[in-house]
């Protein structure tokens, strides 16, 4: 090599290492400016800390008695529930056991209820002589009303209680439990109002 290029070399390595070494001091500087703010930062969380610790504690408590009566509501809602159902569950109990006459009435206020004239009253095959009267007994009230009559259809099996409704374009299964459950959505409110 030449003493020029090795003079130029030199120089090059010379100016490196100043500029690492500059570097180095900044780096350094910066590192006792973030360890000086860290350290002061600690201060002032460890000064904060007892009114932090306490106002925490509060909040803590505070929580907790929310999150019990919390759950003491949902405990209360949750039996208040299992009361209605049972309620239901009685009422499809009761409605399961009624007599002739008494499920003749039944389904005559359903039928009537759920029927503008025209329909087809398709009953369960342990109905059929039941449901066969009330038909013709709300016939002889359509009649004069100018309603079309009510057809009695062919047995079904879909169901075991009650009467499926077929009319122009519906068909409306009406037995007991799906019954109860209709009114169940429907007036839940006022039960509840009632019960409790």
């Amino acid at each position: 090599m030449s003493e020029g290029t090795d003079k130029l070399i030199k120089r090059i390595l010379s100016d490196a290492q100043a500029e690492a070494d500059r570097i180095l001091v900044e780096a350094q500087k910066r590192c006792d400016e973030i360890e000086q703010a860290a350290r002061k930062r600690v201060a002032e969380i460890e000064e904060e800390g007892g009114k932090k610790a306490a106002q925490e504690e509060n909040d803590i408590i505070f929580l907790a008695k929310k999150n019990a009566e919390l759950e003491a509501k949902k405990a209360d809602l949750a039996l208040r529930h299992e009361l209605i159902d049972e309620v239901f569950s009685d009422a499809l109990s009761a409605l399961s056991s009624m007599n002739a006459n008494e499920t003749a009435d039944f389904l005559q206020r359903i039928i009537d209820r759920e029927t503008d004239g025209g329909e087809t009253i398709h009953p369960t095959a342990d109905n059929r002589s039941i449901v066969k009267d009330v038909t013709e007994r709300l016939n002889v009230k359509y009649k004069e009303t100018g309603k079309q009559a009510l057809l009695l259809g062919d047995n079904t099996d879909d169901i075991s209680d009650g009467v499926i409704i077929a009319g122009r374009g519906f068909i409306k299964t009406c037995n007991y439990e799906d019954l109860l459950a209709d009114l169940k959505e429907r007036e839940i409110g006022e039960i509840s109002d009632i019960l409790f």
